[in-house]
């Protein structure tokens, strides 16, 4: 009698869809009592022939390397769980972009599930640079009507076998702690736990603490991520800015007249989708002040401002030159002369991300040039100079200012150190090649105002906030150049011992 209660009321509970919401309301509680939770996964790969998960009865593997591959059933099969062609379309042609292989698992010829694969590149879950020889497997889901089968564990078996008869050496896998279904899936694989993430938000910013899972450690601090700290540095700057607002306005009651240099600003990249917020940064410098070329350094009372892009990126060229000559303003790309038309090989982020790891090709760099964009050398390789033999430092400095000589038809007169760093030696062979001035990102303690040669940048980026932009453009950043310099001397006194230099490493604001 009570058992065929409780199967009329779980009827009942089926059939008007309160079971269910009883279900999301559960799940939705654990995913905010365990908020960002992941655990990641890694496995050899060297040794072949290793299948630990079972393979279920009529299971297949289909692998696509494009969209064109994928058949109009599977298609629409995953448009049903994903929100719709339009969502799954922009989902396929993000991950195919980026190198990465789809998986498609079948039972009896009819689609089960699916996983992602992607080698030597960055997925969000991972806070470490992948080799070239590792691989990720990622979006790995099991349709409802088939779960409970095994399928998960099988094709992750499957895409392991794949890649590690391709020569690939180790996978990672990551999944979130309260998907009880999908780490009880990769148990049955050959994966192991390698490190556990606990995340948290602090003012929509995220912080992480991470356990060592192999050792069993448990974890000692917090591990504050960059927007963390830019909330730190962010709330120092606008001490700063208060500050400088203060003494400018002091200052002409004695008869004084508050006089600066320009700020010269450095960017990297400008992605697509940051295209509008770069151009409203653009927009928010010339209301402040004009924009001057980098030969203009004489102190004066109105506020200046030189644009600089490092890297040469084909992001800078397709997204920020246009928005540069529409203002009629300048600019100067930093190029690395032996990698115009390649991908940024010191540049681990960025290696899946066409549009923004690829250096711009000759006839771009020959285009931007004509279009009245400066050209600066940024280095052959782009190697740290500081870490260099005198005579390799002399090659990269010589040779890069040679090739872009050759290649553009004019004097190249600017030289931006890779990665913000040098010494006295640097410096001095810099000045040797014949540039009229090098850049760097970090100032040296011992550097004086009166120094015109070596000048120092303020890193900017079109993600920065637009009281960050603001707080840089006047200057207020500034108070970071001493801590850094102070705490670069100190890294290079007590450092590893291949670092002979005292040179100051780019650290981005």
């Amino acid at each position: 009698m009570p058992s065929l209660v409780l199967n009329k009321m779980s009827y009942w509970l089926h059939k008007h869809g309160v079971w269910g919401c009883i279900r999301e309301a559960s799940l939705r509680a654990w995913r905010r009592v365990l908020h960002g939770g992941m655990v990641l996964f890694w496995a050899e790969l060297k040794e072949t022939g290793i299948r630990k998960a079972p393979i279920p009865a009529g299971f297949s593997v289909t692998r696509c390397d494009g969209r064109h591959l994928l058949p109009g059933a599977d298609f629409e099969r995953m448009a049903s769980r994903k929100g719709g062609p339009l969502v799954l379309e922009a989902l396929l042609e993000r991950f195919f972009r980026r190198g990465a292989i789809l998986w498609v698992a079948r039972i009896e010829g009819e689609i089960a599930g699916y996983c992602w694969s992607l080698v030597g590149g960055n997925d969000g879950h991972y806070v470490f640079p992948l080799g070239e020889a590792d691989v990720v497997i990622m979006a790995d889901e099991v349709f409802p009507d088939f779960r409970g089968r095994g399928i998960a564990p099988a094709l992750i078996e499957e895409v392991l076998a794949w890649h590690g008869n391709q020569g690939a050496s180790r996978a990672y896998i990551a999944s979130a702690l309260w998907n009880r279904a999908s780490l009880r899936s990769i148990a049955k694989t050959r994966f192991q736990e390698l490190a556990t993430v606990h995340e948290t938000r602090i003012f929509g910013h995220r912080a992480a603490i991470w356990t060592d899972r192999r050792a069993g450690q448990r974890p000692k601090a917090w591990r504050l991520t960059q927007g963390a700290r830019r909330l730190t540095k962010l709330g120092l700057a606008s001490i700063a800015a208060c500050c400088i607002a203060i003494r400018d306005w002091i200052r002409p009651l004695g008869g004084r007249t508050a006089m600066r240099r320009p700020v010269v600003l450095c960017y990297h990249d400008v992605p697509g989708h940051l295209k509008p917020r770069f151009s409203a940064q653009l927009n928010t410098l010339l209301r402040m002040g004009r924009v001057v070329d980098l030969e203009d350094d004489t102190p004066s009372a109105a506020r200046r401002f030189s644009l600089t892009f490092d890297d040469a990126s084909r992001s800078v060229f397709e997204n920020a030159v246009p928005e540069l000559l529409q203002r009629g303003v300048r600019g100067t790309v930093f190029v690395a002369s032996g990698h115009l038309g390649k991908n940024m090989s010191w540049e681990h982020d960025l290696e899946f991300d066409h549009e923004r790891a690829r250096v711009i090709d000759e006839q771009g760099l020959l285009g931007g040039a004509v279009a009245g964009i400066e050209v600066g050398a940024h280095g052959v390789l782009h190697k740290n100079l500081t870490r260099l033999s005198h005579e390799q430092a002399r090659e990269e400095i010589v040779h890069s200012k040679d090739q872009l000589e050759r290649l553009l038809g004019q004097r190249i007169r600017y030289f931006a150190l890779p990665y913000g760093a040098y010494n006295a030696d640097v410096v001095r062979m810099v000045k040797q090649a014949g540039y009229a001035r090098a850049f760097g990102v970090l100032p040296d303690p011992a550097q004086r105002i009166s120094d015109s040669f070596l000048r120092m940048r303020t890193p900017v980026s079109p993600e920065d906030w637009a009281l960050e932009f603001r707080l840089k453009l006047m200057g207020a950043y500034a108070w970071a150049r001493g801590p850094k310099a102070l705490l670069c001397q100190f890294r290079a006194l007590f450092g590893p011992s291949d670092d002979h230099s005292s040179s100051a490493e780019n650290a981005q604001s």
